[in-house]
């Protein structure tokens, strides 16, 4: 019926499977709308996505529904679970996600978006580049422990994936969490990425 997922007490299976009945009842157009809407994110806010305006109403349904809940400006799904379960469903992920990514990319103050974006797409080494501009953009604002994260996940993305960044770009993230950390006083983690660097350029100069 239309009662929201979350008010039965039922195994995580049959929850999954009653999603899963949920999605293929509604109409394509709507089906669609609510897949838009979970590769956006548990959290949306209409303005930061490129939906046709004359397609807003489908929001009302989806909250009629029991899929979303409007708060103040944006719209969050129900539970995780259920944004999760409907996520899983999508076959087109990765297009998705990359059509999300060069939306953001075009747009100043989206960095941490378009990288977040960007790393479900599995396009690496765009995501390097905006998770260094999202860290560029927090240390502007004074937020260190923010562009740390950013650096943190784009240095994890390297170590993983080494084919998708060069030793220029490992001396910029390092140099760049050497810099953050001398700023705050800790002189021990300074000098561990310091020395990265040094390491990196011996071995250009290699």
């Amino acid at each position: 019926g239309e009662t929201t997922v979350t008010s039965f007490n039922l195994p995580f299976h049959d929850i999954k499977t009653i999603i899963k009945r949920r999605i293929d009842m509604i109409d394509d157009d709507k089906r669609e709308f609510l897949f838009s809407l979970a590769t956006a994110g548990v959290h949306i806010d209409p303005d930061d996505l490129p939906i046709d305006k004359k397609n807003f109403y489908l929001f009302d349904f989806c909250i009629d529904r029991g899929f979303i809940t409007k708060h103040y400006h944006t719209y969050i799904f129900t539970s995780t679970l259920l944004r999760d379960e409907i996520y899983n469903l999508i076959q087109d992920k990765k297009s998705r996600h990359a059509h999300l990514a060069d939306y953001y990319r075009r747009m100043q103050g989206y960095e941490e978006k378009a990288a977040f974006h960007f790393i479900k797409a599995e396009n690496q080494k765009k995501a390097i580049d905006f998770l260094m501009k999202s860290a560029s953009r927090a240390l502007k604002k004074g937020g260190y422990e923010s562009a740390i994260h950013f650096y943190d996940q784009a240095l994890d993305i390297c170590q993983h994936q080494k084919e998708s960044a060069n030793l220029e770009v490992l001396v910029a993230l390092n140099e760049g969490m050497a810099d953050i950390y001398r700023s705050l006083g800790d002189e021990d983690k300074a000098l561990k990425y310091y020395k990265v660097v040094l390491d990196s350029y011996k071995e250009i100069l290699k």
